[in-house]
């Protein structure tokens, strides 16, 4: 039951999102217990989660330790070469089984009364059986799973048992997915994910990646500084924005609720760079496992920035490079914030690159990613002192009052259009300096804490 206080502050964010009759969000939605605890049930426990890549756990036997909401679970790889994901809290008397985030075994025993589980989840040993559990069902005392499916290469979970299969719950967004793991021929990762705790909200970086107001002035002093360069520098305030950036908002799942957003920015000259990627790189893309439109996309792109329902966000950015004599390279990762309280985070990047990269690259491209977006990444440092920033003000009861101000670049307030003519899924708007794209999240978010986007 969701007390009146929590409900009044989720009614004002749907209709601030829905109806217009607010100008944002309470501030307090970023910092507060029992917000956080419905999360848990009405997000992470109702929807498809991203947990990682299949060429992570190659091998059978091959596994690494990953989390839904709170709950943490084995993914592994089994003897019969299928993916799953166990829960990691043995059945007996409710210890974890594992602490290691990763490794290889066909067995896990719980190390407090030695209970024994297989890669399948199936309970196959029970120490002094005979003198003490003589009678017992093994079959009915396996490890909890989750619901897992696959998308080319990308494994999400589900402890939703009425949730819809994984591509319906997609959607539309698969359509721009596939710009990143289909017509780059295919994507593959280097090295383990990077991972770190944050004192932030999981909804302060999910909220920031549909945010292109920021960098004007959060990463100012990287472009001022020299630290880093792009292309066009668009970390300095004196960078026009260009027509060919574009914003799309309300990508819906197969049931019409909206499950994705991005920002796509092409070259400015319109020419051919695919994301800055080499010459030797583009060759191995695949033209034919994408329709013209998405190839356009790739052909064109400088920087493509892609978030997926509830916590998964992709950032391909080309032109970037650290150094004045290093070439212009693509960075490329996925990002997921994962929420252990209301203001702490796991947060985890991957790092992956096209399969076709030479050697020599894979490992430029990697180190690259990590010394721009990483706990220690040149960009990262900048948003994490902004997100802290933001879910210690959440934190005071004053914070339920504050109405945060989402109406930068809206319809009828800023210079946005919906240009009709592009034929992309979603609603397509002629600029991505605008906060549209962050309301796609947060129509989404407030349908699910209200429970009113599933049965």
């Amino acid at each position: 039951m969701v007390s009146e206080r929590v409900y009044k502050m989720l009614k004002i964010t749907k209709d601030a999102m829905f109806e217009n009759k607010y100008s944002g969000i309470p501030l307090k939605v970023f910092n507060d217990e029992e917000i956080f605890e419905l999360e848990l049930r009405n997000i992470f426990a109702k929807n498809w989660v991203f947990l990682g890549f299949e060429s992570e756990i190659p091998n059978p036997g091959d596994y690494v330790l990953r989390y839904i909401g709170i709950d943490p679970f084995i993914v592994i790889r089994g003897e019969d070469n299928k993916i799953r994901t166990l829960l990691n809290i043995c059945r007996h008397k409710g210890n974890l089984l594992i602490r290691d985030e990763r490794g290889n075994s066909k067995f896990f025993q719980c190390p407090y009364h030695g209970w024994t589980y297989d890669y399948k989840g199936r309970l196959v040993g029970v120490p002094f059986r005979e003198k003490g559990f003589k009678n017992l069902d093994l079959e009915s005392w396996g490890l909890i799973q989750a619901r897992t499916e696959i998308y080319e290469g990308l494994i999400f979970a589900t402890i939703n048992p009425k949730a819809p299969p994984l591509e319906d719950y997609l959607g539309d967004a698969k359509w721009y997915l596939d710009i990143i793991v289909k017509a780059t021929g295919g994507i593959e990762i280097i090295g383990p994910p990077h991972k770190w705790i944050a004192d932030l909200n999981w909804k302060s970086d999910v909220d920031n990646f549909g945010d292109s107001l920021h960098p004007f002035y959060t990463h100012k002093s990287i472009g001022d500084l020299g630290l880093i360069e792009t292309r066009k520098n668009r970390f300095s305030n004196s960078r026009t924005v260009s027509q060919t950036e574009f914003l799309v908002v309300d990508i819906k799942d197969k049931r019409g609720f909206p499950v994705s957003w991005l920002i796509y920015r092409m070259d400015p000259n319109q020419e051919d760079v695919y994301f800055s990627y080499p010459t030797e790189i583009v060759k191995s893309f695949n033209q034919a496992s994408v329709n013209e439109d998405q190839w356009y996309i790739l052909r064109k792109g400088a920087a493509m920035i892609f978030s997926i329902y509830p916590n998964l966000n992709i950032v391909i950015e080309g032109f970037t490079k650290v150094g004045s004599k290093d070439p212009y390279l693509p960075v490329l990762f996925f990002r997921q914030t994962n929420p252990l309280a209301p203001d702490k985070s796991i947060i985890w990047r991957w790092y992956p690159v096209p399969k076709g990269t030479p050697e020599d690259l894979k490992i430029k491209l990697s180190d690259l990613a990590r010394a721009t977006f990483s706990s220690t990444g040149v960009i990262e440092q900048d948003d994490i002192f902004m997100w802290r920033g933001q879910t210690r003000a959440a934190r005071g009861v004053i914070a339920e009052d504050i109405i945060l101000n989402y109406q930068f670049g809206s319809l009828g307030v800023g210079d946005v259009d919906i240009l009709k003519d592009i034929k992309w899924p979603g609603t397509v708007l002629n600029t991505n300096l605008s906060d549209i794209g962050l309301k796609t999240f947060w129509k989404r978010w407030a349908l699910d804490m209200l429970g009113e986007s599933y049965e």
